[in-house]
């Protein structure tokens, strides 16, 4: 909750109508933490093996970067 208070004392009117987006927080949420598992996957060198092939730990890299990507962009999405 937000506290501002103007000069007169009185709360902002608009302050009460910020957008609620359940959906579009999960999704942030889901993004930032596919992000960070595999960013500890990278640092931490955890090995995976889906049907006996490797994965590589670049392919790690990539899902960092759109992970954080895709959770940055619907953050500042739901905030417009």
């Amino acid at each position: 909750m937000f506290l501002i208070v103007t000069v007169m004392g009185q709360l902002p009117s608009n302050i009460w109508k910020l957008p609620v987006k359940p959906f579009t927080t999960i999704a942030v949420f889901v993004f930032a933490l596919v992000a960070l598992i595999q960013a500890l996957r990278i640092v931490l060198g955890w090995d995976i093996t889906v049907n006996g092939i490797s994965i590589p730990p670049w392919a790690s890299v990539i899902a960092v970067v759109v992970a954080a990507t895709l959770a940055f962009k619907v953050w500042r999405e739901m905030r417009v």
